[in-house]
């Protein structure tokens, strides 16, 4: 069986029902049956999501590099305010969304080793 290739434009249904789960909480050595990049990856950056860009405000959201390796990028912003919520700290604390490998450096499985070397200082 070949595996699927998506593009940044494909939205995969699981993804746009909720049903997606962000792989975050895998051991580094991974669960065999999942992926660790999102089904929105292309052929060259591959997504890890931590969390649903849509609970975060447009227009706070950028892409900055990591600072200890050139071929990662963070996605980041600053979360939104459930209704009637107190929009304390949480809510003005920018948050990294998705960690963006650059594939020509990064296999699935390094880029999970090297994640879960490096989360503990970025969140």
């Amino acid at each position: 069986m070949t595996p699927m290739t998506y593009t940044s434009t494909h939205t995969p249904s699981s993804a746009r029902s909720g049903n997606y789960r962000p792989t975050s909480d895998f051991s580094p050595a991974g669960d065999p049956t999942s992926s660790f990049f999102d089904p929105s990856s292309t052929a060259d950056k591959g997504r890890h999501r931590l969390h649903d860009a849509r609970d975060f405000h447009t227009e706070s959201l950028h892409r900055r590099p990591d600072i200890l390796n050139e071929y990662v990028t963070l996605l980041c912003g600053t979360r939104r305010v459930p209704a009637g919520g107190s929009g304390g700290l949480r809510a003005k604390k920018e948050e990294i969304i998705t960690v963006l490998f650059d594939r020509s450096e990064f296999s699935e499985r390094a880029a999970r080793e090297w994640w879960f070397e490096n989360r503990q200082r970025l969140l």
